[in-house]
């Protein structure tokens, strides 16, 4: 069954002991590595794609989709999602809207933290499964 959002996923999921059972199962219906490679990066395209399609264009219209990680650099997983999306809607790379990728985890730390200072809660429960919000981290200040 597919989860409604808000979510999230990683390589809790979809990592080595994953990655490792996919490939044994391949290895048994005698597909090539790059089949493998193929199917697994359309259906990456399409869960993505159906996701916009059931939970995000039913509330809101979209022209853009703005897609970052080491997924916006596959050039073949980015058409292929632009494929399985309605016509008119334009899939991009976040370099392309100025956030560039490496600095991406550094921004988002650093929003973290001004959060915090400002004694502002920055966690979403509904995606990490957190009781309620609470302000994240410490801030620890150490005399020169």
């Amino acid at each position: 069954m597919a989860k409604k959002p808000p979510k999230s996923t990683g390589r809790e999921v979809y990592g080595s002991d994953y990655s490792e059972q996919v490939l044994k199962q391949a290895e048994s219906l005698d597909l090539s590595f790059e089949d493998v490679v193929a199917t697994a990066t359309a259906f990456t395209a399409k869960t993505i794609a159906s996701s916009y399609k059931d939970f995000v264009l039913p509330v809101t219209v979209l022209d853009t989709v703005v897609v970052s990680g080491g997924g916006a650099r596959n050039k073949t997983l980015l058409s292929m999602i632009q494929g399985y999306l309605p016509e008119g809607i334009t899939v991009k790379p976040s370099d392309e809207v100025g956030v560039p990728d490496q600095a991406r985890e550094a921004m988002a730390f650093a929003l973290m933290a001004h959060e915090s200072l400002m004694g502002r809660p920055s966690n979403i429960p509904k995606v990490t499964g957190a009781k309620r919000r609470v302000v994240l981290g410490t801030i620890t200040m150490q005399q020169l």
